[in-house]
């Protein structure tokens, strides 16, 4: 074990990267990103959320959102429409080819959640999620 892997950030980042590799393999066919499955995934929690709110959902700035909405418009997974109460916004709702590939991503992330995991016992996944999760949402207070 080198220095360099004492250090949680390093650590971290190359458990990312181990995340999007294995991700990938089971996803890459339907050519939607982690990050783009996230968006699908809260459009489908909340039909007709605007662009700010969405990056507030899935924890990226409005920009990079807005370069994720547009590639989901592209790949006509997303509908992005004027809002009818406020002109001088959008609001986004997932395409029924949308709902369709989510309904198979959800299946394959599972699959890929599951063999990221599997180096651990069952408690220790547990553990994991929970410190993970202690570490990402207090850190946001």
């Amino acid at each position: 074990m080198s220095e360099l892997d004492s250090f949680p950030g390093h650590l971290i980042r190359r458990l990312h990267q181990r995340s999007v590799a294995i991700y990938s393999s089971y996803a890459n066919e339907l050519d939607v990103t982690q990050v783009q499955f996230a968006a699908l995934c809260s459009l489908d929690a909340t039909p007709g959320i605007d662009q700010v709110n969405l990056a507030t959902s899935i924890a990226l700035d409005k920009v990079t959102t807005g370069e994720v909405v547009t590639r989901l418009v592209k790949k006509g997974l997303v509908r992005r429409e004027v809002r009818t109460s406020d002109r001088r916004s959008f609001e986004l709702n997932l395409t029924s080819d949308g709902e369709a590939i989510l309904k198979r991503l959800r299946s394959l992330t599972r699959s890929a959640q599951k063999d990221l995991l599997s180096p651990l016992t069952a408690a220790e996944q547990k553990t994991l999620l929970e410190l993970v999760s202690k570490l990402v949402f207090d850190a946001r207070e």
